[in-house]
């Protein structure tokens, strides 16, 4: 685990899942991502959306089907629960920009 390996505002930049598993070199973002990926890959019928979300803390977490699932918020459980409102999203990056990189 790394402080910054990624950054939000250059998504294009991203490394494909196979890169981010070869860099292994994770930074929240990164974990994030790999997370991503590996939902993307299921192709589940019933997980409609995907998204990389940042907190006002500058962590990220994982938000699926809008939401109701929310991955990396306890690194121990994955929970079924909404924001606090001390810890509003400051930006949701959709996998619609980064899911094109799955081959």
């Amino acid at each position: 685990m790394v402080m910054r390996y990624l950054h939000c505002d250059f998504v294009e930049e991203w490394p494909d899942p196979w890169d981010l598993i070869a860099e292994n070199t994770y930074c929240s973002l990164a974990k994030c991502l790999g997370m991503c990926y590996t939902i993307c890959m299921l192709e589940r019928q019933d997980i409609t959306s995907v998204s990389i979300a940042e907190i006002d803390n500058n962590d990220y977490i994982v938000q699926v089907n809008n939401g109701l699932y929310t991955l990396n918020w306890n690194v121990n459980n994955t929970v079924n629960m909404t924001l606090k409102d001390n810890q509003k999203l400051t930006r949701n990056i959709d996998s619609a920009m980064f899911a094109y990189k799955i081959r």
